[in-house]
């Protein structure tokens, strides 16, 4: 037997427990970014493109997901206009 107070519990404590675990990733990130910035000055040719290629990915797929949640936000607000229009 499922019980609602349960169920809803459950689910903001797993959602606090991602949160937390995003907000750790993010720092991790910028740190993770930081090294791979030292590295495109490495005297290792291989190392320098490595970071360089690692970086030029990383900004692309970035981009890409900023590019798609701004698409979802616009259909979002196409679909509220819709609906409060009575549409």
């Amino acid at each position: 037997m499922k019980r609602p107070e349960f169920q809803e519990l459950l689910r903001a404590h797993r959602k606090s427990v991602l949160d937390t675990i995003e907000a750790e990733l993010a720092d991790s990130a910028t740190k993770a970014v930081k090294v791979l910035e030292k590295l495109l000055d490495h005297k290792n040719g291989y190392l320098r493109f490595s970071a360089a290629s690692r970086i030029i990915s990383l900004t692309m797929d970035v981009s890409t997901q900023k590019d798609l949640l701004h698409e979802i936000e616009k259909m979002k607000e196409s679909q509220n206009f819709t609906s409060d229009n009575g549409g």
